[in-house]
């Protein structure tokens, strides 16, 4: 098989790939965005945090079309404004949803080891007023960024999205900008992440539950939140941390940019972030009974009265304690 061959099959692949990402992930964010906006047993602090995760996901997971099309032509054929347009919703996601991550493991690090102040900062601090400060945060520290979008033509006469930044002939400004932003968006947040949650994971290896039947409830209750939280969180590192070292890779002099290894890694890479925001419900569907519930509810379309017996009959633990998680 030549190598044009290879390419062809490998672009062929991904293309198809993608499609099942992003029909998987679609259907599965705007469920769960309509499931906790809609059933009030999900309506907990956690699954707001839940629900704006979903919504960057399906914002971010609306460029795929585009990748799709540029990794097929091996080009940009929808204009400048809407290559400015692909590089916010790709970036806004990527803050976001980092910063809710922090938010999710430092919420379930104060309800698992210091539960006063876990109500203290849950009463001072509306979620939802809180995260809308976090989008508008994204959007303006993406808009330096935008400034520096623009549709560059190759010397094959190809039109290519991309960023242009000052200095351009040399690559230190590319490495500095690449730096910058794994830092905030992946590295920083990282290192916090992992502390909350070792403390977590201390805290529930050698904390014994009271005989009192309500506390050991709760303690089991906090343990599952903590687990699908967890597991969200490890899947996110798992997908992300691929494209930011490679990202520092390609932006060092360590990576000729000739190299036959730089399209498809970076397009692989950038796969994996798609496939990050398009598991987070399978997640749920497989940890959460009460999110396995609420999706059957909304498949099946039940009567009122089967629908409230669904919700009864799963995680009556969780139900009870809803106050807290």
């Amino acid at each position: 098989m030549s190598a044009i061959e290879k390419n062809s099959l490998f672009i062929l692949i991904l293309s198809v790939l993608l499609l099942i990402v992003l029909v998987i992930g679609l259907t599965g964010n705007i469920l769960v965005i309509y499931v906790v906006s809609n059933y009030g047993l999900l309506k907990t602090v956690t699954n707001i945090y839940l629900l704006h995760l979903a919504l960057s996901d399906v914002i971010f997971l609306s460029g795929v079309p585009f990748f799709i099309s540029s990794i097929i032509t091996h080009s940009w054929l929808f204009g400048g404004f809407a290559c400015k347009i692909f590089f916010l919703t790709q970036g806004v996601n990527q803050y976001t949803s980092i910063i809710i991550l922090s938010l999710l493991s430092f919420d379930r690090y104060l309800a698992v080891c210091h539960t006063a102040k876990s109500i203290a900062w849950r009463s001072r601090f509306n979620p939802n007023i809180l995260i809308i400060s976090i989008w508008i945060l994204s959007f303006f520290l993406m808009l330096p960024i935008i400034s520096f979008t623009t549709l560059e033509e190759t010397v094959e006469s190809v039109v290519q999205c991309t960023i242009t930044l000052p200095l351009s002939e040399s690559r230190a400004p590319y490495f500095v900008f690449v730096a910058y932003t794994s830092s905030i968006t992946f590295f920083i947040p990282l290192t916090f992440m992992i502390y909350f949650h070792i403390k977590i994971v201390h805290r529930l290896r050698n904390k014994v539950p009271k005989r009192h039947s309500r506390s050991r409830i709760s303690m089991r209750t906090r343990r599952k939140v903590t687990i699908l939280v967890l597991t969200v969180i490890s899947v996110h590192l798992i997908c992300c941390t691929p494209y930011w070292t490679f990202q520092m890779f390609a932006t060092s002099e360590l990576l000729p940019q000739t190299s036959s290894i730089l399209i498809p890694m970076s397009s692989l890479t950038q796969f994996l972030l798609f496939v990050n925001s398009s598991t987070n419900p399978i997640l749920y569907a497989f940890i959460s009974e009460m999110f396995r519930a609420s999706f059957k509810r909304a498949f099946y379309c039940c009567s009122t009265t089967n629908n409230n017996q669904i919700l009864r009959d799963k995680d009556l633990d969780q139900i009870s304690l809803n106050s807290i998680n």
